[in-house]
């Protein structure tokens, strides 16, 4: 995000895990991947420093279209793991675990209504599911992936005129998912969360290709003429 220059050596893992609220080996995995995209180089007795422009390899980079593919096989994997967790939580949540889902949801919602960045509190709600299913692995894999989800939300943040009906659907969608895990209906829950996730892979196709390159959105279509919008990722 800009935060390291080019040439800038990294802090240690220590605090990278400690300024991003993760554990250590969360880092260690994002690292992996950011040196195998060769974004990251290391150093011996030096450490880890961000990779000159001109060292990171076109293909890591790529273009729009390579960027949003990439995103797709994300939310596909997300949907691996998250569509069975919603299933499993439906049977094997606790009072505790429906309370701290609604307490997650709430609190994404909130902040939706404040129109204010709810990237955090939308991967705890995700979180918060996966918990309540009692699987360890589980917990551990969306732990890992949480570098790349958090990047990949904030990268598609962005407003639009669709926005609220956006927002909308998101909201239901969420809401669908906590009442089949309430329910203790596993096929409801199995069935919610693929529909979330099949509406979110809709929403990112639909995605103006601007976000891909950082470039700024493009200007509104006059009146009269359909304008791509582009949607904020929330969940």
């Amino acid at each position: 995000n800009g935060a390291w220059a080019p040439g800038a050596r990294l802090p240690t893992e220590r605090e990278l895990a400690e300024h991003f609220d993760v554990s250590r080996p969360v880092i260690r995995e994002a690292m992996t991947v950011l040196k195998h995209d060769g974004l990251v180089t290391s150093r011996q007795g030096a450490g880890a420093f961000v990779a000159a422009r001109d060292a990171v390899p076109a293909d890591a980079v790529g273009d729009d279209q390579s960027k949003e593919s990439m995103v797709l096989e994300f939310v596909e994997l997300r949907r691996a793991i998250e569509v069975e967790a919603a299933a499993l939580a439906a049977v094997r949540h606790t009072q505790a675990d429906l309370r701290r889902i609604r307490s997650a949801r709430d609190a994404l919602n909130r902040k939706i209504a404040a129109a204010v960045d709810s990237v955090e509190e939308g991967f705890a709600f995700h979180r918060a599911i996966v918990l309540a299913a009692r699987n360890a692995q589980l917990v551990r894999l969306l732990d890992q992936m949480k570098p790349l989800l958090v990047g990949t939300m904030r990268v598609m943040r962005e407003s639009g005129p669709r926005q609220a009906a956006y927002t909308a659907a998101v909201q239901h969608e969420h809401d669908a998912v906590l009442d089949a895990i309430a329910a203790g209906d596993a096929e409801r829950a199995r069935h919610a969360a693929l529909a979330h996730f099949e509406a979110s892979e809709g929403r990112i196709r639909a995605t103006d290709a601007a976000v891909w390159s950082g470039a700024p959105a493009a200007p509104a279509a006059p009146t009269g003429k359909r304008a791509r919008t582009r949607a904020p990722l929330r969940g």
